[in-house]
């Protein structure tokens, strides 16, 4: 919905910009860090960011406009706020304080709160406050949401807070809808398409869309990625080519081999940690015979998880090895999603018997919790929902537990859409699976497998019978594998609905030879030698599966050579950056990035070594307005790829940019730039990729935080060895060593001016006005003595004193927050901290802690006193 400005109003349209704060002229409405918010004519070059009066917010996806001077926040008890810039977090406080909370992001400078009661006091207090509209029921729908395939009569709403969540399952009860399933904040009711209406005029209700449906996507394959045995090994594990030890990978599929936790097959011998069933899910009560029914881990359907498990760990012990995974010293976690579905008589001609992904729970954190808990770092979800790009529920809860759970990767098949129905050669664009349309999972789409002539020989007129999809005769008569560099004809492809670049990744995905169910009757894509352990099958699944090994044997290698484990942000760097380009079928140069991501999957170049990419990870994270800059020497190749996991929501919320400059302080490269190319700043995407032939000279990169309301953000860059100054020597055998040395830490209080001892929230709205910012604007400096003319002379003082207090850096002691919240100062010390330090930290906190009014300091987390 694009809501456009009455008619009879008259709209201007002014433009706020970021600019350094040495280069602001007149008004400043907020500051950032080393950046002012100001009001300008025309956008200056030397600006990172810019908005207007009319550019769109988007509220749930859905783009909207509200015209500056526009306060009007309806009856309900929600509106939506749009601000001038980005959204500083001493604003939320401020909101709160006010009685107006916030309750999600709507990018790339508005919120969606709760209404309060004093609507001039807002406006005085906030004066980048531009305008408020009412939360409207046409707000309740995702962006795309008619795409999604859809269960037989249900309907998904999601709710505001687990009160509205309970409070409407009564109501609906009481209105004659039923309510079949339920978790934290989710319904799942039974009801046609008018539920859908009822749903999004109830209040508490964020979001109701139709019920989703999930289904699978179904020695020389080594090679393909650049697994070699040396790539692999650790150097000194038994098995010649093993990989990944020490590593969990837990994979949500059909099931495992016979189910028994100790001999599920043979190829996967001793390395089962679990084997965890999930029952037929209550969302699936209203239509089976058999609610609740559960029929153990086996893998009695297609065998699709027994073969998808063994393309990423199977040791290939029935074929002397030859048939192994990319990582066969790994272990297994099987969340066995797939029951069989018996349905009732008056359902039979929409929903038919047999196996579905029956079992996977209405909020999907639920299996990535599961996962976590048992000690897994890599999950892998080889299924999704046919969404044509659109970002869904399942979309938001990735999003939501990897920003939540920063050390663990999510990798998720694009799926099995793909489709050239006008002949040209390209696969079209717009197929795209969920939650692969999350923007923090590693979305994995498929080329060919790297062997002609094995499993199903028919070309890809066996996938397409009616040739709706291929139509093409060239393309129907051709093998379905044997290049392993071009683009499979099934894979699906972005971009999203909202133009990100999606799939991140491709890896080889047909005719790839497994471990074969023993339980199963399926012969997949054909049976494989030696029989009966092995069979053929392909789709994007098959990619999800051979990533999923690659970032096992990756994060084992990586774990040794630094002493601990990347997280998953930078694990999804390093596969990045190690890719290789994927070529166009029809031979005329490499695929664009909406149909094959960043390239395919190539092991050997994201591994440590002489040779590897230096890997920088930023855990604390940027705010808005400040930047990491990386040294470069030239010449020689800069590949270098950011990435960070994003606040959930349907747009990018915390936006880095990642900037190349030359000695002059031109730019030279925009992340994600055609090749070629300057290109332009990436408003969209989490990974940004800038890859360049640097000539004689100095360079710098430059990490930017652009535009961060819920910072700071942590992130991750993988770049080329040989172009970046280290500040530091990298540990032998290793590129790992930071591109500089880290900066000395600052303070980040993010709090509003009430949570100052003696500031009230009257004299809060006159601080915001003059000091805009919050405590966060006295990490810059002692501010003049006649910007507080107006306090009581013992709270100027009181200020000042906490502004001078800020503007130093923090004592080595205070060091400590960082990994232990100050709260528990009240508490003693945690194992990990001895009592002398904890004693020094509350020395070096003091004069902070004592600023503080006593409710905000207990509540003060060390994540949010540095940056």
């Amino acid at each position: 919905m694009l809501s456009a400005p009455p008619a009879s109003s008259r709209v201007t349209s002014a433009c706020y910009a970021l600019v350094p704060a040495t280069a602001a002229t007149g008004a400043v409405l907020a500051r950032y860090g080393e950046l002012a918010l100001v009001v300008v004519e025309r956008v200056p070059a030397v600006a990172w960011a810019s908005w207007t009066d009319l550019d769109p917010i988007r509220v749930n996806g859905q783009p909207r406009i509200l015209p500056s001077g526009h306060f009007d926040p309806g009856a309900g008890p929600r509106c939506i706020l749009r601000f001038a810039g980005p959204v500083l977090p001493a604003w939320r406080e401020m909101l709160a304080a006010l009685g107006w909370t916030a309750r999600f992001d709507c990018p790339p400078c508005g919120l969606c709160v709760e209404v309060g009661a004093d609507l001039a006091a807002l406006r005085t207090a906030l004066p980048a406050l531009r305008a408020i509209a009412p939360y409207e029921a046409e707000d309740c729908a995702r962006a795309g949401a008619g795409g999604v395939a859809a269960l037989p009569a249900t309907v998904d709403a999601v709710a505001f807070s687990e009160e509205d969540r309970a409070r409407l399952e009564d109501e609906l009860a009481a209105a004659g809808l039923r309510v079949v399933a339920s978790s934290r904040y989710k319904l799942r009711v039974s009801g046609d398409g008018g539920a859908v209406g009822r749903l999004r005029d109830a209040v508490g209700v964020k979001i109701a869309d139709p019920g989703t449906l999930a289904r699978t996507a179904s020695a020389s394959l080594r090679l393909a990625i650049g697994a070699t045995e040396t790539s692999v090994g650790d150097g000194g594990g038994p098995a010649a080519g093993a990989g990944g030890e020490g590593e969990l990978i837990a994979f949500a599929d059909t099931g495992l081999g016979s189910g028994a936790t100790d001999a599920p097959h043979p190829d996967f011998a001793g390395r089962v940690q679990a084997i965890h069933s999930w029952p037929l899910a209550p969302g699936w009560s209203a239509f089976v015979r058999a609610p609740g029914a559960d029929d153990g881990g086996a893998d009695r359907g297609s065998g699709h998880g027994t073969h998808v498990a063994g393309l990423a760990a199977g040791d290939g012990g029935m074929s002397a090895g030859r048939l192994a995974g990319v990582a066969p010293g790994a272990r297994i976690l099987m969340q066995a999603i797939e029951q069989y579905v018996d349905p009732l008589p008056e359902w039979r001609g929409r929903l038919q018997p047999g196996f579905y992904l029956a079992g996977r729970p209405l909020d999907l954190r639920e299996l990535l919790e599961q996962a976590r808990a048992a000690g897994a770092a890599i999950h892998a979800d080889a299924w999704g929902v046919e969404a044509a790009g659109a970002y869904t529920d399942d979309s938001w809860e990735c999003d939501h537990f990897l920003h939540a759970h920063p050390g663990m990767l999510v990798i998720v098949a694009a799926g099995n859409a793909g489709r050239d129905r006008n002949r040209d050669g390209a696969i079209d664009a717009g197929t795209l699976y969920a939650p692969a349309s999350a923007k923090n999972v590693l979305a994995v789409g498929a080329t060919e497998g790297p062997d002609a002539g094995i499993g199903l020989r028919g070309g890809w007129a066996a996938l397409d019978p009616e040739g709706t999809r291929f139509p093409d005769p060239v393309q129907r008569g051709a093998p379905v594998s044997g290049d392993a560099e071009r683009l499979a004809l099934l894979s699906s492809c972005g971009p999203t609905l909202d133009g990100r670049i999606k799939p991140d990744l491709c890896a080889p995905g047909t005719n790839l030879a497994a471990a074969r169910s023993a339980v199963s009757p399926s012969r997949g894509w054909g049976l494989a030698n030696p029989l009966p352990w092995y069979q053929y099958l392909g789709g994007t699944s098959m990619s999800t599966g051979v990533v999923a090994g690659a970032a096992a044997v990756l994060r084992q290698r990586w774990r040794r050579a630094l002493g601990e484990a990347p997280g998953g942000a930078a694990l999804k760097a390093l596969l990045i950056h190690g890719a290789r380009p994927v070529h166009r079928r029809d031979g005329q140069g490499e695929e664009d990035r909406e149909r094959a991501g960043f390239g395919r999957l190539w092991l050997a170049g994201s591994l440590p070594g002489p040779d590897g990419p230096v890997l920088l990870e930023d855990r604390v994270g940027l705010a808005t307005g400040t930047c990491r800059r990386i040294d470069c020497k030239g010449p020689g190749r800069l590949r270098a790829v950011l990435c960070w996991y994003d606040a959930p929501g349907e747009a990018l919320i915390n936006d880095l940019d990642l900037v190349l400059r030359d000695a002059s302080g031109s730019v030279h490269a925009w992340g994600n730039h055609l090749a070629g190319a300057v290109g332009i700043a990436d408003r969209r995407n989490t990974v940004e990729c800038i890859d360049v032939q640097l000539g004689e000279g100095d360079w710098t990169l430059e990490v930017r935080g652009v535009n961060v309301p819920l910072g700071p953000q942590p992130w991750a860059l993988a770049a080329s060895p040989g172009v970046i100054v280290a500040g530091t020597p990298a540990a032998p055998g290793t590129s790992t060593a930071p591109a500089e040395p880290l900066p000395a830490p600052r303070w980040r209080v993010d709090l509003p001016w009430t949570a100052v001892r003696g500031v009230g929230a009257k004299r809060a709205i006159e601080l915001e006005r003059t000091l805009p910012g919050g405590i966060g604007a006295l990490c810059a400096g002692v501010p003049d003595a006649g910007t507080l003319a107006f306090l009581p002379a013992a709270l100027r003082a009181h200020i000042r004193s906490l502004a001078a207090f800020l503007g130093a850096s923090p004592p080595s002691a205070a060091v400590l927050a960082v990994e232990h919240p100050t709260r528990a100062l009240l508490a003693g010390p945690p194992e990990a901290a001895s009592a002398a330090d904890w004693q020094a930290l509350a020395a070096a906190l003091s004069p902070l802690l004592e600023a503080l009014d006593r409710s905000v300091a207990r509540e003060v987390c060390g994540e949010r006193l540095f940056r």
